[in-house]
Order: C-alpha cells, then structure tokens, then sequence
C-alpha cells in the first residue's frame, strides 16, 4: 500500500468517528498530523522480522504482545533458530567427515612368521595376530581394522580382522583372482579397500567394502591397471593405465564407468603415489629421457608439474596428511636415501641415508622407514622429516637379506596411511 493511499484511510477514518459534531479543523488537522508518522512507523514494525513473529503470535494464537515483549520473543525466537542451525550443521559435517586416527596407532607387519602388530613408539615388543604366510598387510586410517592377503586353492582370498587379531572374515569371497603385489590402500573413512589384482590375466582395480564384505572389480574389461589411490573424498580411485599410449595416469569413479586420463605421452607414469587432502594434486613417478622425476598433476584442472630435479633420479613419494610435505627416495652409492621437501618441491634435503620411505604416521610428525645401513642389520625406525629423533621400532631379523628396495624380512608394512 503507498503512503498516499495510507494516508486517505487515516483521514477517512477521522472524518468517520462518531462525535455529535463535526470535528474543529484545526483540531482535526493536528490530529491527523500525529497519527500519520504513528500509522508509518507501525507499518514498517510490521514488515520487519519481528513483526511478523508478532503477527503470527497475535493471528493465529491471539498473544498480545507489547514493543518490548515484541523484542525480546523476536530475541528469544532468533536465539533458538541460530542454535538449532548451529547444532544441525555440527551434525551434517560430522557424518561427512571420516573418522580421523586418534593416535598414529600400531605398525602392522607381515613376513615369514605371519601377521605382527608392532607399537610404533617403540614401547614393547610386538605381538603376533595371525600364524603362517601372509602378504600385503594394511591398516585402516582410524587405527581399528587390518586387511591382508591369503592364499587358497582357488586364487587370493583379502581378509579383514580388528587389529587386536578378532572377528576376522573373508571379504572375497567366490571370485578367482589373484593379489598383485602392490600395495593396497584404505578410503579415508576406513571403509574401502582398494586392490591390484589378476582377473583372467588382466591386471585390474578391485574396491572391497569392509562394512558389507563386499567386493566389485572397478575397471572394464581390456583396461590395464596398476597401484590403485583412493581419493579424499573417497568417490573415486587413481592408478596407472597402461595403453598403446603408454603408461598414463587415470581417474575413476566408485560406480565404475570409463577412466579419466590426467597424463599425456610425455613420459611413463608408474603409479598413484599420494594425493593432497584437497583433493587437488595427485603425486607420481614419471620417467622422462631415462630420468625418474616426482611429478603432480592437477586432477580438476588440469596441469603437470615437476618437483625435483632431473640428476636426483627420485622415486616412492608420499605426503603428509596435512598436505604440507613429501617424503621420498633417491638411490645412493650402496642402495637408497630418504629425502623431504615442501609439497611444491621447495626446501629439498636429505633425511636419512640408506633408508626406503614407508610413508607418515597419521598425525604426520613421523616418517616411517626401513633403515639398512652398510654392515649392519637395521630395521624398521621412525623420524622427524628435519632429520632428527631417529627411533627403531623394529630390528631386522639376524640373517634378514636386504636386497631391492624392499627388504625380503619384512612383506609389507601397515600404518594407515597411502605408502609409495
């Protein structure tokens, strides 16, 4: 309604009052001039939140409310609404997010005497979970379950247990494949195994999901794939394709479906290393003109770049959870050396010679590392990426052969997060 329409009413409600006698125009002047202002600010009241609030309440309930209770219950209701929003989206991004370690947990290992779990701050001795031969030992990143592999008469069967060694389970189940040797690796959420395995001869993608014990094979038929990555929003899996294009690296989803491919022909990818919390940059190896390079590649823009230099023939990246540093190796005179440096390559430097990186510890104040210095045995440390409080958490079996960059005593290690 318009002011002058507001207006015409007020002055025609004054002209209709029922009084013996026409009002004195003076009078009816100065009254009219009162109640106009009166009139306008009420009607702006009633457009505010406020006094919608109150006009339902009158309305619909028939509460009276004066300007100050009018203010306080609008108070009171704007309260209520801003902590029950509050208290909804604490509730929404907590079923979002995955449940994160509540501390760097225990090392799980297997080797010739089956499957160990080992303390990682070297506090006892460890303590063995499953007798005979087990390969590809992995630990979920909330600490609470450990996959591994078996063999059967009928192919490779991935088993899950608790980490205390109970409730384990076959999860494949009926499908004849075979374990590919390359390092499986965990969904954020703790969820999700994801596999390298032989179907009819084919290397391809297999995505178990330890909740149902359920297991699905990712990639189509006639795709090559390697070294499978989850992604941190575990909707989608990086790899390796190899192609009549070479060796690629590629994304696809959990559904299935055709890959993406990120890389071109420039150089042969081997494997999904490491990708950045942000879900951004995806880490590799690439090998350019006989060169091993650490490379990322930007998985939603698109775009490579190089982070270390072509002399260091650098290899295994990982990063830390927080996405702020990458740990990798670089051969020496006698084996290999553990190096660090900022996610974009800055800041390179030597961590720790004759060591293999085995990847962080969740809370990624640690490097994880099979040492084996000249003449000596070694064994399984940990140590801060400057270099510094070098532990042994695990000693090397007396005898334990010590050649390529794994060390036949141990088969694979376990610690929750993405290994190179």
């Amino acid at each position: 309604m318009t002011d002058e329409r507001m207006d015409e009413q007020v002055d025609a409600l004054i002209r209709r009052l029922d009084v013996g006698a026409s009002p004195d125009p003076d009078y009816a002047q100065r009254t009219f001039a009162m109640l106009v202002p009166r009139v306008h600010r009420a009607r702006s009241v009633d457009r505010s939140p406020a006094g919608r609030v109150a006009r339902l309440l009158r309305t619909r309930w028939s509460v009276p409310l004066t300007q100050p209770a009018l203010r306080r219950t609008f108070l009171v209701v704007v309260v209520l609404a801003l902590l029950l929003s509050i208290a909804f989206a604490l509730v929404a991004v907590g079923s979002r997010r995955p449940s994160g370690p509540i501390s760097n947990g225990p090392l799980i290992i297997s080797n010739v005497a089956g499957l160990q779990m080992i303390p990682s701050d070297a506090g006892g001795p460890g303590s063995i979970l499953v007798q005979g031969a087990t390969k590809g030992a992995s630990r979920s990143p909330n600490g609470r379950l450990v996959s591994f592999w078996t063999a059967s008469g009928t192919g490779d069967q991935l088993n899950v247990m608790n980490v205390d060694g109970s409730d384990r389970r076959n999860v494949v189940i009926g499908l004849p494949l075979t374990w590919n040797n390359c390092i499986d690796t965990w969904s954020l959420d703790s969820r999700w195994v994801a596999s390298e395995v032989s179907v009819d001869g084919l290397p391809r993608i297999l995505a178990t999901d330890t909740s149902a014990d359920t297991a699905r094979v990712l990639t189509p038929v006639g795709v090559i794939a390697h070294c499978p990555l989850w992604s941190p929003d575990g909707k989608s899996v990086a790899f390796e394709m190899v192609s009549p294009e070479g060796q690629r690296l590629a994304v696809i989803g959990i559904d299935g479906g055709n890959p993406r491919v990120l890389t071109g022909r420039d150089f042969a990818v081997a494997g999904a290393d490491a990708w950045s919390p942000d879900g951004r940059w995806i880490y590799f190896v690439g090998q350019n003109l006989g060169f091993d390079r650490i490379y990322r590649v930007d998985a939603i823009q698109g775009g490579i770049q190089v982070l270390t230099p072509e002399a260091l023939r650098a290899a295994a990246p990982a990063l830390s959870p927080d996405g702020s540093t990458i740990a990798f190796i670089a051969p020496n005179i006698t084996d290999y050396s553990l190096y660090a440096a900022n996610a974009d390559g800055s800041s390179l430097h030597l961590v720790l010679a004759d060591a293999v990186n085995d990847g962080w510890s969740a809370d990624g104040q640690l490097i994880l590392a099979d040492w084996r210095p000249p003449n000596a045995t070694g064994g399984l440390v940990t140590i801060k990426p400057d270099g510094t409080d070098r532990t042994l958490v695990y000693a090397f079996p007396p005898g334990c052969l010590q050649t390529g960059i794994q060390p036949h005593c141990v088969d694979s290690i376990g610690w929750g997060q993405a290994r190179p």
